[in-house]
């Protein structure tokens, strides 16, 4: 809807690659997403002279599983783009297991929680927000802003996953 290269990752949230939404360019496998937005920022704003940000779409657990390399490498090499990450607290792709950001082990005991936020700020991300992706019209805002900003920035939606049974 904006007119950006969106870099997808393997999730349910793929489904959005699909019509009527065509939200993403691309999906190749787990972590892909954010060094092939980096990659395409490369090739635009380095050898284009284009001056284009670009997203990158991933869940938490694959963030967590192969998504912070990528991230630091943007980092490091002084790149701009927008990431983010749909925390639904979850491995919903596969079943619903734990993963280091849910604050329980894979035999559901508690243990010590990846903050995802903290993380990214810790690696050097510019600006990292924390939304609630229900609120459509803030997130839409929040995203136009950050498509106009220089840098490295990162939202982080934050709601359990629908599918997901908790606790009342």
């Amino acid at each position: 809807e904006l007119g950006v290269f969106v870099g997808g990752d393997i999730g349910c949230y793929t489904l959005g690659a699909l019509e009527p939404f065509k939200a993403m360019h691309t999906c190749i496998s787990m972590g892909a997403s954010i060094g092939t937005a980096f990659g395409v920022w490369l090739a635009n704003n380095k050898i284009k002279q284009k001056k284009e940000k670009n997203v990158a779409v991933i869940g938490d657990s694959t963030f967590l599983h192969g998504g912070i390399p990528g991230i630091m490498d943007i980092v490091y090499n002084k790149g701009s783009m927008l990431l983010i990450v749909l925390d639904n607290h979850t491995t919903a792709m596969t079943g619903g297991q734990e993963h280091p950001g849910t604050g329980m082990t894979a035999l559901r005991e508690p243990t010590k929680r990846i903050d995802i936020k903290k993380l990214l700020e810790a690696i050097g991300v510019d600006r990292v927000y924390e939304v609630n992706p229900y609120k459509k019209e803030e997130l839409k805002k929040l995203i136009q802003q950050e498509l106009e900003n220089e840098g490295v920035s990162a939202i982080v939606t934050n709601k359990p996953c629908v599918l997901k049974k908790t606790k009342a």
